[in-house]
């Protein structure tokens, strides 16, 4: 098993690889803090990391990457410089750009229902290749999970979990997506959850987070 997963996660890899060849994320182009957009090996695009570039943000990636490897902190809070009022006013005189149009057309084939392939299609690889829970330790599954979420990232999907949650619990839930259609964007990002913010019925068990968060207030159901 540990040759075949070694052979699966090079074949993740590569697939990450061909997608940032092809587009690289939207949140990694926006210059956003990502754990899961670090640049894949071999990539000949634009400098690695544009939010890295910043250097208000070192402290917040040191953080990061002390971190679990299943981990999905929330970029630190910023704050925001003035922007002048004349910048906040189209010029109507110029056409939108083709970033503009693209984001447009994307958005107009999703609302008007252009047929949706399952995630499986959309990142090249078959269900079958790859193996049921009970034949993996919880460190395969964790190295597993791991770069799925990479994968999921790289076509511009997050999943949202749990931060303690271990690779034998969201590992299976990943999969179970991935054999439903979905939408990719190329200029835009969807977040997946998996939980409907009822504890009892959480699909996370003990590692939900709905209680705590209601007994916080932090949102009403």
């Amino acid at each position: 098993m540990q040759n075949y997963l070694t052979h699966l996660l090079a074949d993740i890899e590569a697939a990450i690889l061909r997608r940032w060849q092809h587009c690289p994320p939207h949140y990694y182009q926006m210059g956003l803090p990502e754990r899961w957009l670090e640049p894949p090996a071999g990539w000949d695009g634009p400098p690695p990391g544009y939010a890295r570039n910043n250097d208000d943000l070192d402290d917040f990636f040191s953080e990061l990457e002390s971190e679990d490897v299943l981990s999905n902190p929330l970029p630190p809070e910023e704050t925001p410089s003035p922007i002048l009022e004349a910048e906040l006013r189209p010029d109507a005189t110029l056409p939108p750009g083709p970033e503009f149009v693209a984001t447009i057309d994307e958005v107009e084939n999703y609302l008007h229902g252009k047929p949706e392939l399952f995630m499986f299609y959309h990142f090249d690889f078959e269900p079958e290749k790859f193996p049921p829970p009970g034949a993996l330790t919880d460190e395969e599954l964790d190295r597993l999970t791991l770069a799925l979420c990479r994968l999921w990232a790289s076509f511009n999907f997050t999943p949202v979990f749990p931060q303690t949650a271990p690779g034998r619990v969201v590992y299976p839930l990943l999969l179970e997506r991935m054999g439903k259609p979905a939408f990719v964007f190329e200029h835009g990002h969807t977040g997946v959850e998996f939980c409907d913010y009822e504890p009892e019925e959480c699909p996370f068990g003990t590692w939900c987070d709905c209680k705590k968060y209601l007994e916080e207030g932090r949102f009403d159901m």
